[in-house]
């Protein structure tokens, strides 16, 4: 029996959060590893996800989700709830987490 692995990573940080890299730097370092299905999910903005979304057309070899890490506080604990496949253009979602 042979198995096909497919390497996907649904919970990255760009420098837009917490990250190390741009936008730019992790997708040579997933292209590298062979990761073919990524998320980035930045805390509480989405401006790694509208980056990519407007070169998406130049890596079409890769499947985009878009993703978010919502901070939350539920009976006074501290809570992170992820989020994937919204709209980037998204106007009442940009208005609550953009830099713009």
């Amino acid at each position: 029996m042979r198995y096909t692995f497919i390497m996907i990573d649904l919970h990255i940080h760009t420098k837009y959060s917490d990250g190390q890299y741009e936008v730019s730097e992790l997708i040579d370092k997933m292209r590298k590893v062979g990761i073919k299905t990524f998320a980035f999910t930045d805390h509480d903005i989405i401006d790694g996800c509208i980056e990519f979304d407007k070169i998406k057309h130049l890596h079409t070899d890769f499947n985009f989700i878009a993703g978010v890490e919502l901070d939350a506080i539920y009976n006074d604990l501290e809570i992170h709830i992820l989020g994937y496949g919204f709209d980037v253009d998204n106007k009442e979602l940009n208005s609550l987490v953009c830099d713009a």
